[in-house]
């Protein structure tokens, strides 16, 4: 794995290096965007860790699915802990649909997750697409990830992305814009 020094990926050069990533993305050499996800999604936490067993990943499962920014940790929205005073650690879920039209067809559709602490485990319309792994609150070089979901998408139809987050450390949750976005063919795949 490619790791950069943490001052040089939070500091003015690394969020210029991080902007032109995307842009390659959603409109240049690496691809173009199919969906900018919404910044409010569906939320729930998890503290008994009930939801796998509960198929919370299913389409339209389960209940008590509350609204949420992505782009602020959850502590920052009230996510708390009143006992002791420190943000809520553990398992958390969040729910958000898209559509990727016909157009798109034939190419490798690929989700781009902003930003995710600690840990993740994705689904697309019901089906696992991928697990993120762990990484220390500190690695901001590993915030980001990218998966292929080509698979799991239905085209011209409304598809459900749903993300379990384990967060061990504060700073919890998703914190950064997704997006859906079509490879081009010629595209070198990205480097973690």
């Amino acid at each position: 794995p490619r790791q950069r020094d943490q001052d040089g990926d939070a500091g003015a050069r690394g969020k210029l290096r991080q902007y032109r990533a995307k842009q390659e993305m959603i409109a240049g050499p690496r691809g173009d965007l199919v969906a900018a996800l919404p910044v409010t999604w569906s939320f729930r936490t998890d503290p008994d860790n009930d939801g796998l067993v509960a198929g919370w990943f299913d389409p339209g499962a389960g209940s008590g699915w509350k609204p949420i920014d992505t782009t602020r940790c959850w502590e920052a929205q009230g996510y708390q802990d009143d006992t002791t005073l420190r943000g809520y650690n553990g398992l958390a879920w969040y729910r958000t649909s898209f559509t990727v039209p016909a157009s798109f067809k034939g190419r490798r559709i690929r989700l781009f997750i902003g930003g995710i602490n600690n840990q993740g485990w994705c689904w697309v319309n019901g089906a696992i697409a991928d697990q993120i792994p762990h990484h220390a609150g500190y690695m901001r070089w590993r915030y980001h990830h990218e998966i292929d979901i080509t698979d799991q998408v239905r085209f011209d139809a409304p598809n459900e992305l749903t993300i379990r987050v384990l967060n061990d450390d504060s700073f919890g949750g998703l914190f950064r814009r997704s997006f859906v976005y079509a490879a081009r063919p010629d595209a070198t795949p990205p480097q973690e």
